[in-house]
């Protein structure tokens, strides 16, 4: 590339990126230059957008999720939206990219939007359900009224997994400002001796999200003290 060679870093990019759009074939050159951009201009953002293209159409879907996730780092939720949809297109069946679209949306302010990408895929993957829970997790975090969308997928997920279903509830509760339900949610996981370390770990997890809420924080101190963990309490 000559470009390259004159290190005229955003035209190389640009470059390569008409390139890519118009013969996707030459994966292996196209991740070469962009490395190569990447050892002179490591953070820049079109260049790692475009490396996790290419390695996503390659199949090496770690390096690609790597990379979007330094994206995510960076703020750059925009960048990642948009190549997760376009994979998607292609991997309408990879949960990862799925998920990776959602948080996306998410932080660029879309919730309405990403939880209808959620929705979409259990249209087609209902057996995947379990893998979304961290994305509704996020929406409900940030738009506790979306909690009636997505507490019955909750509950007839009891069916497969009792736990995991009301510990998510017990977090959807809390988000969405129904306290006492969220205890007595919590409470009922607390009594599975194997999983308490991460019903706790949980309801601090909620708690840091919602520091005012003083039934949670009474029942985190209860556990705690019970515990013996006073400095935690």
């Amino acid at each position: 590339n000559l470009y390259l060679k004159h290190d005229e870093i955003d035209a190389a990019v640009a470059t390569i990126e008409s390139l890519y759009r118009l013969d996707p074939g030459l994966l292996n050159e196209y991740i070469l230059n962009l490395n190569t951009i990447l050892d002179k201009d490591f953070d820049n953002t079109k260049a790692l957008y475009l490396l996790g293209q290419c390695y996503a159409r390659k199949g090496d879907h770690d390096s690609a999720l790597l990379i979007f996730q330094k994206l995510m780092d960076k703020g750059e939720y925009k960048y990642v939206s948009e190549a997760a949809t376009e994979i998607s297109m292609t991997n309408p069946a990879d949960v990862e990219y799925v998920n990776l679209r959602a948080s996306s949306l998410v932080m660029l302010g879309k919730l309405d939007e990403a939880l209808k990408v959620l929705m979409d895929y259990i249209k087609i993957e209902p057996d995947n359900m379990i893998q979304l829970f961290s994305s509704f997790d996020l929406i409900l975090c940030k738009k506790p009224q979306l909690f009636s969308n997505i507490e019955p997928l909750y509950k007839k997920y009891k069916k497969e997994d009792p736990y995991v279903a009301e510990l998510a509830l017990a977090r959807a509760h809390a988000y969405a400002g129904a306290y006492r339900r969220s205890v007595n949610s919590f409470e009922q996981c607390l009594k599975r001796e194997d999983k308490r370390v991460v019903t706790k770990r949980a309801l601090i997890e909620v708690i840091k999200e919602k520091p005012d809420a003083v039934p949670l924080l009474l029942t985190a101190a209860r556990v705690f003290i019970s515990e013996g963990e006073m400095e935690i309490a």
